[in-house]
């Protein structure tokens, strides 16, 4: 994804090759999920490409953060927002493609992480994504996770709190204080964020049942 204009999400063109992340590979789904693949009537392949589109809807949702005026302030903040919006499009556009991505966060799950806190996100953000992107991949998923979570209760509505309360023109605010704030948007960040560091996270009541 661009950083700047014009925004431009560039896709692969097939996902079975991809190792930075950890796609969902069919010999490593439990035999609930391949039937539920199989009900739904599509290919392992077309999950992979679900899975694929939701990291663009992430994308996406990273140039809409921007042109809101959304600061996130932190970078771990920054990527939920991004998923959060990824998904709630989905949610309400293309609800059919979410079982891909659901498997996607579920597998995403067991990838390897040294490290787990918020703090180490943030202090080793570039650091992650070049040298542990599976460790990198495994916080997006612990995202996505408490990204299902908040928007069960919240809906798009949690979205509308954020421009309020995360103006682009806010003072800087500390990991701690954005927890602060989120915590009494939605009760249940700060006991998320201990799981979190514990490296504890499971995949939400409901996902890929």
């Amino acid at each position: 994804m661009s950083d700047s204009k014009p925004w431009v999400f560039v896709m692969p063109l097939d996902w079975h090759e991809v190792t930075a992340l950890p796609m969902p590979q069919e010999s490593n789904a439990d035999s609930a999920i391949q039937q539920r693949v199989r009900e739904r009537g599509v290919s392992w392949r077309t999950i992979q490409f679900q899975a694929g589109d939701g990291i663009g809807a992430h994308e996406v949702g990273h140039s809409i953060i921007n042109q809101v005026g959304i600061n996130a302030q932190v970078n771990w903040f920054n990527e939920f927002l991004a998923s959060y919006i990824g998904y709630a499009y989905l949610k309400e556009h293309h609800p059919d493609q979410l079982l891909g991505n659901e498997i996607f966060w579920k597998s995403g799950l067991a990838a390897p992480h040294p490290f787990t806190s918020l703090r180490d996100f943030e202090s080793r953000y570039a650091e992650l994504s070049s040298r542990y992107p599976q460790n990198y991949g495994w916080y997006e998923f612990t995202f996505e996770e408490r990204v299902i979570e908040v928007y069960r209760e919240q809906g798009i509505g949690f979205l509308t709190k954020v421009r309020r309360d995360f103006p682009g023109d806010g003072p800087k605010l500390s990991g701690d204080q954005v927890l602060d704030k989120l915590e009494t948007m939605h009760p249940g960040w700060k006991a998320w964020t201990r799981r979190v560091e514990k490296g504890e996270v499971s995949p939400a009541d409901g996902i890929v049942e």
